[in-house]
């Protein structure tokens, strides 16, 4: 009954645009947030008295961490203790768990998900007017209660000197540096930049409050620890080792609460954004999607050769695998459907999604990082080391790319120009970058 309901609604607000296509042709709506005109891929539309928005513009640009369900076409949002959920057709909407009536329900266009802008808006906080005479909306206080600008700026590296370090990547200054009795062979920053997780061939993977520079835990492998990745929210963390598990961690109490097993090393893993699945990559050939609380194989993907590196996509659709056979692939995240193919000339070392999901950026072993668009399968974009690149990652901001090398040096990148804005030298060479919020983490290097 309930899918009816959904599914009449849908047809209702279709046949609403198509009969509200000729009013708003040529009257275009302006969106200013804090005084700033709000970019969006997909142009506003009014519908049923509401202003419709693209939901990964509005939420992104308000602070808030956006998930899709394509499953049960749910939208989940939140930021700091306000959480939004809305269903693909539904009237309502909860806000913090509160059923809240919408005048116009989440719907897609032209195949993207549009939300109501003034539900979203002043859920989260902010004051909205609309001034008919300009069709403009204009939102104002969209920042307060947002993480501060420092916090996202970090970059963490790992390196073969034992090390891993905490950088401003505005400045390239070196803020921090944390020690382990081995090589670092990863690092994952927290969305808010407060807790940083390493791993190492000391058997170890730790973490640690980045304001203080305090161990908070340490979490034990029978053989050298391959990859790690934090929840976005830091509360879970996940571990890949040389022993042939994957284990979940919670990371306040130090227990283990799933461990899943390959027949070869593990050597990267990525949490989705709602932390509600891991995926693993290992020499098997194989990176497979897990039930991140019970441990339950979901899905799984082959390649030719060992598995390198894997990551989520931002709405958890995807998943995008790198390999020794020299490729990196995009599939569903749901049924392991291949997406996409990006042939490289030599083994791929890591891979991550940009924070708008439609490009991925990898490593590779030919010394070359790689920017690719997903929907075409072409590179855009190629950033040069001295030698093989081991890892990379994509800032909160959508801006900047970071990139490791066994030359001993990290370097940021803009995206929008290809040009190197940093350069930040080590003992030894890099094994993992992370900004925060990162959800691809790069593993062993080939």
């Amino acid at each position: 009954m309930c899918r009816r309901v959904i599914f009449l609604s849908i047809l209702a607000l279709s046949l609403l645009i198509l009969t509200s296509s000729a009013f708003s042709q040529g009257r275009s709506i302006s969106v200013i947030v804090d005084g700033q005109p709000l970019a969006l891929d997909q142009p506003p539309v009014m519908l049923g008295g509401s202003v419709m928005v693209p939901m990964r513009g509005i939420f992104e640009r308000l602070g808030a961490r956006v998930m899709w369900d394509p499953a049960t076409r749910m939208i989940r949002a939140e930021r700091g203790a306000t959480h939004i959920e809305l269903r693909l057709g539904s009237p309502t909407a909860t806000l913090n768990g509160q059923i809240r009536r919408l005048n116009t329900p989440a719907l897609s266009i032209k195949g993207r998900t549009m939300v109501p802008l003034r539900f979203v808006s002043e859920a989260l906080g902010a004051d909205v007017k609309w001034f008919a005479s300009t069709r403009t909306v204009q939102i104002t206080g969209a920042t307060m209660g947002m993480m501060p600008i420092s916090e996202t700026k970090k970059l963490a590296t790992a390196s073969g000197d034992n090390t891993a370090s905490l950088w401003d990547a505005l400045t390239g200054q070196k803020l921090s540096t944390v020690n382990h009795n081995g090589v670092v062979t990863s690092v994952s920053l927290s969305r808010d930049g407060k807790r940083l997780a390493t791993g190492s061939e000391d058997n170890t993977a730790a973490l640690w409050d980045t304001e203080t520079g305090n161990r908070l835990r340490l979490f034990h492998h029978n053989a050298a620890v391959l990859a790690v990745s934090l929840s976005p929210d830091g509360a879970w963390l996940a571990t890949g080792s040389k022993d042939n598990t994957a284990i979940i961690w919670n990371a306040d109490t130090g227990q283990g609460v799933a461990t899943m097993n390959h027949t070869a090393p593990v050597t990267s893993v990525s949490f989705s954004m709602d932390g509600r699945r891991v995926l693993t990559g290992s020499e098997d050939n194989t990176a497979v999607v897990w039930n991140a609380t019970t441990g339950q194989k979901l899905t799984s993907t082959t390649h030719g050769a060992a598995v390198t590196a894997v990551a989520f996509s931002p709405d958890g659709y995807k998943i995008a695998t790198g390999s020794k056979d020299n490729s990196a692939k995009v599939w569903v995240s749901a049924s392991g459907q291949s997406l996409a193919a990006m042939n490289h000339p030599a083994a791929v070392t890591s891979v991550a999604f940009s924070p708008d999901g439609t490009r991925l950026v990898t490593g590779c072993v030919n010394n070359t990082a790689s920017v690719w668009d997903i929907v075409t399968g072409n590179r855009i974009g190629v950033m040069n080391h001295n030698a093989s690149v081991t890892s990379v990652s994509f800032s909160l901001d959508n801006k900047r790319i970071a990139t490791g090398s066994e030359d001993n040096t990290a370097a940021i990148w803009e995206v929008s120009t290809g040009n190197r804005l940093a350069v930040l030298n080590h003992g030894a060479g890099v094994m993992g970058v992370s900004f925060p919020r990162d959800i691809g983490v790069a593993g062993q290097n080939p």
